[in-house]
């Protein structure tokens, strides 16, 4: 059998799928209604298989990737009140909603308080020994800052030999 041109009506990848397999049809061959028609309903098919997702990317939607992902809980939420400015914040390592947690060797939690080099250090200084994977804040954590701005807390994770840093405001 000769291979057709196929008309141009198809996109590249389409007419290289026919040629391949080596249908034949053209105005010729079955008329130009129904070959308008064909054409029509393969352009058609082929943007409906473009537009579906295949399961992969349907299961990582749901699920998640294969990376481990570090959370902060606050126990307050996002917001403190002014007369009971009180959380405590909690890390939490996942992948695929399992608790990787407990495999984390290290925990390190930071603050940004302010842009002055007072906030900066005493940013420094309250980092100090803040490496468990809670803290509980109070009032003093938060800094004077705290009515003028958010204060952010930084958590860093090492597991499986990867670094995780997520980091939440609260004010």
């Amino acid at each position: 059998m000769k291979k057709l041109n196929i008309e141009e009506k198809f996109d590249n990848e389409v007419k290289q799928r026919l040629i391949d397999s080596q249908f034949i049809a053209s105005e010729e061959t079955i008329g130009a209604e129904e070959f308008n028609d064909l054409v029509a309903k393969t352009n058609e098919l082929v943007e409906r298989m473009n537009k579906q997702k295949s399961v992969p990317q349907e299961i990582e939607e749901i699920i998640g990737t294969d990376a481990l992902h570090l959370f902060i809980d606050s126990s307050a939420g996002e917001s403190i009140t002014a007369d009971y400015m009180q959380t405590t914040l909690t890390a939490t390592v996942e992948r695929y909603f399992n608790d990787y947690s407990d495999e984390v060797v290290s925990w390190q939690w930071f603050r940004e308080s302010g842009d002055s080099v007072e906030d900066r250090d005493s940013d420094a200084i309250w980092s100090q020994g803040k490496t468990e994977r809670m803290i509980h804040l109070t009032e003093e954590d938060f800094t004077g800052n705290i009515h003028l701005r958010p204060i952010v807390f930084v958590c860093q994770a090492m597991v499986h030999n990867q670094r995780l840093i997520v980091q939440t405001k609260i004010g």
